[in-house]
C-alpha cells in the first residue's frame, strides 16, 4: 500500500507541471502519448514533431498524437533506434535490423540491415549509419561503403553523427575518449592527446547554424569552432552557474542559434535537472524537478530534447513523457513554501490554507492524479480559508491558490 501511496504521489506531483504556464506535460494518463520512451525527437519543414517510441513512430500535430506502426502503416512495430530530416524535409526512419523513409505522404521501406545505431544524410542525399562498431554509407544505388569500422573489437558502438556544412561526417562512439571527422579523403581524430580537452562519455554531438560542433556528455560541454579550430569548455566560462558534476545530454538551438541545453545532477543523492539557456546576455536556467518528488525522480534523464519553429522546446523525460517549454510565456510567479500553510494534511473534510504576507486568496482550483479538473471557485478574499474536501474521494490532489496580488500557491494534499 504504502508502494502505491508513492506512486500515485509521483503522478499527481508530473500533473503540477502543467500548472506552470511554461510547461506541458504529456504522460500516457494525461494524453493519446502512449510510451514513456524516446529515442529521438525531430521536427519537419511543417513543424510536425515527430517522435521514435517503442512502439513506433509517434506525429504530434495540432496537438493530436498519432502512433504509426503495422496496425495503421508499412511501419513494423518495433522500438525505432533513431531519426533524421535531411536537407529536403524527408524523413529517415532508423530501426535495428531497417530502414524506412517517409516521402510524399508514404512510409517506403529503404533496406534491411544489420545493428542499426544511428542515422543521419550528408549533402549529397547519401545515408550514414552506424551498424554496431562501423560507419557505413548506403549511396542513392543502395550500395554500401564502408567509412569506419574499427581496427579491434572494442565493442564501442556509433553513438552520434552529424554532418556539417561542408558535408564532412562527425561521429562518436560508446565510451570512447574523442570524436572523428571524415572528410572527402582523410579521417581525423580530435581526443585528449592532441586538443588537450578530457573528452569521454561523450553523448550529445550537434550543429549549430553557425557550423559549430557541440559536444555534451558526463561533465563536458564544449563547443568547436571551425573557421577558428578553436575549442570552447562552456562549464568553464559558466562555472559559477553550471557544474562540472553533471551529464549535459541535451543540445538543441532555436531559430535565432541560441543555445538550450538540459542538464542532470550525476552526484550521489542530488537530482537537480535542468533546461539552460545561454543568451548573449547571460544564462537562464529553469531547474524542473522542483515541481517533483525528489525521492522519485533520481533516475530521471531530461533528453533527447528538440526546438520547434515557434521556439516551443520539446525535452524527453525518461519513463515519465513529453515535455513542452513555451519561452513566449511568462512563468506562474509561485509562492515559496515558506510564506503559506496548509492543514491538516492528511484531511478527511476541509483544508485550511494561511497565508503570511498580505495577499488574499481570491480563487481555488483542485486537480486529480491524472490533471483533471474534480472541484473550483471564488472565495471572499481573506488570508486564511477553508475548503470543503470532504465530497472528494480517497487520493492525492493537487490545488492551486490564486491571490488577489496575482501570485499562485500550488501544493499537494491529501484527502483520507
Amino acid at each position: 500500500m504504502k508502494k502505491q501511496m508513492k506512486s500515485i504521489i509521483l503522478i499527481l506531483s508530473l500533473c503540477t507541471l502543467q500548472l506552470n504556464a511554461q510547461f506541458t506535460l504529456y504522460t500516457p494518463e494525461n494524453s493519446d502519448l502512449q510510451s514513456t520512451y524516446f529515442s529521438n525527437i525531430v521536427i519537419d519543414f511543417e513543424n510536425v514533431i515527430w517522435l521514435g517510441s517503442s512502439d513506433g513512430l509517434v506525429k504530434i500535430e495540432n496537438n493530436e498524437f498519432t502512433l504509426y506502426n503495422s496496425s495503421n502503416s508499412e511501419l513494423p512495430t518495433e522500438a525505432i533506434v533513431d531519426m533524421y530530416i535531411d536537407t529536403k524535409g524527408i524523413l529517415w526512419l532508423l530501426y535495428e535490423e531497417q530502414i524506412y523513409k517517409k516521402q510524399n505522404n508514404k512510409f517506403v521501406f529503404v533496406k534491411s540491415i544489420e545493428y542499426g545505431k544511428k542515422i543521419a544524410v550528408d549533402r549529397n542525399g547519401d545515408l550514414i549509419f552506424g551498424s554496431n562498431m562501423s560507419l557505413l554509407k548506403l549511396k542513392s544505388d543502395l550500395s554500401i561503403d564502408t567509412l569506419y569500422k574499427s581496427d579491434m573489437l572494442d565493442h564501442k558502438s556509433v553513438s552520434r553523427i552529424i554532418v556539417d556544412k561542408g558535408n564532412n561526417i562527425w561521429f562518436t562512439r560508446s565510451f570512447d575518449d574523442g570524436i572523428r571527422k571524415i572528410t572527402s579523403d582523410s579521417t581525423f581524430y580530435y581526443g585528449r592527446e592532441n586538443i588537450g580537452l578530457p573528452i569521454s562519455f561523450s553523448s550529445q554531438l550537434t550543429l549549430d547554424s553557425l557550423n559549430n560542433i557541440w559536444l555534451g556528455g558526463l561533465g563536458q560541454l564544449y563547443k568547436y569552432n571551425q573557421n577558428e579550430d578553436e575549442w570552447t569548455n562552456i562549464i568553464t566560462d559558466y562555472s559559477d552557474k553550471i557544474e562540472d558534476t553533471w551529464a549535459y545530454n541535451g543540445i538543441a538551438f532555436n531559430r535565432t542559434n541560441t543555445p538550450i541545453v538540459s542538464s542532470r545532477n550525476r552526484r550521489a543523492n542530488s537530482i537537480p535537472i535542468y533546461l539552460h539557456i545561454f543568451h548573449e546576455v547571460g544564462l537562464e536556467s529553469f531547474q524542473l524537478d522542483s515541481f517533483y518528488l525528489e525521492d522519485d525522480f533520481k533516475s530521471k534523464s531530461p533528453s533527447p530534447i528538440a526546438i520547434d519553429l515557434n521556439n516551443n522546446v520539446w525535452i524527453h523525460i525518461s519513463d515519465v513523457g513529453l515535455l513542452k517549454f513555451d519561452p513566449s510565456i511568462s512563468s506562474v510567479n509561485l509562492l515559496p513554501k515558506s510564506t503559506y500553510t496548509i492543514y491538516p494534511n492528511p484531511t478527511t473534510s476541509s483544508l485550511s490554507i494561511e497565508l503570511e504576507n498580505e495577499a488574499f486568496i481570491t480563487s481555488y482550483k483542485i486537480t486529480d492524479t491524472k490533471g483533471k479538473q474534480v472541484v473550483s471557485g471564488s472565495l471572499s478574499p481573506s488570508n486564511l480559508v477553508s475548503i470543503d474536501v470532504e465530497q472528494l474521494t480517497d487520493g492525492v490532489y493537487i490545488i492551486e491558490l490564486t491571490t488577489s496580488s496575482g501570485e499562485v500557491v500550488i501544493d499537494k494534499f491529501v484527502k483520507e
